[in-house]
């Protein structure tokens, strides 16, 4: 048990390097094919590439400065090979669509991770996040209908 717990550090660290770098295409790696996703705007999504279009514009815009750190986690392990994760998380530097600076962050995301391969491959299943601040709201960011990198939805 206590090597699976180490494991499942690595999504957890993987996941944050790859917010911190802004990189979107490592970003949707981290997260099985057809992968459920809902942001902290309710923004839901399905699938690595759709996760990949939707934050190569935040991680081009709001999130571009940001940093993301981990501050604590709680397992749960649902079965030998799936296995829930919360991790409290803070983010500073991210700014608004304007440029203004934004006030720093802290939430919840809840993950749900399968333990691939004898226990040695992570791959993220399903993420709904939870944001304690508000420092926007999703209609700050919503204009009219539109496709944003082919992702039926709103215009940000």
């Amino acid at each position: 048990m206590h090597e699976k717990i180490q494991i499942i550090d690595k999504p957890i660290e993987e996941f944050t390097n790859a917010w911190n770098r802004s990189d979107s295409k490592y970003f949707a790696n981290l997260f099985v094919d057809d992968d459920k996703w809902t942001d902290v705007l309710g923004q839901h999504v399905r699938g690595k590439d759709q996760i990949k279009r939707l934050y190569e514009y935040s991680f081009k815009s709001v999130l571009k400065n940001g940093t993301l750190i981990t501050r604590s986690k709680r397992i749960r392990f649902i079965r030998n090979s799936l296995v829930a994760i919360e991790v409290e998380w803070k983010s500073t530097g991210n700014k608004s669509p304007d440029g203004k600076l934004l006030t720093s962050r802290c939430g919840l995301p809840d993950l749900i991770v399968a333990l691939e391969n004898n226990i040695h491959d992570c791959k993220i299943i399903l993420r709904h996040i939870v944001d304690y601040t508000t420092t926007y709201y999703r209609s700050d960011l919503i204009h009219d209908h539109m496709t944003i990198n082919g992702i039926e939805g709103h215009e940000i």
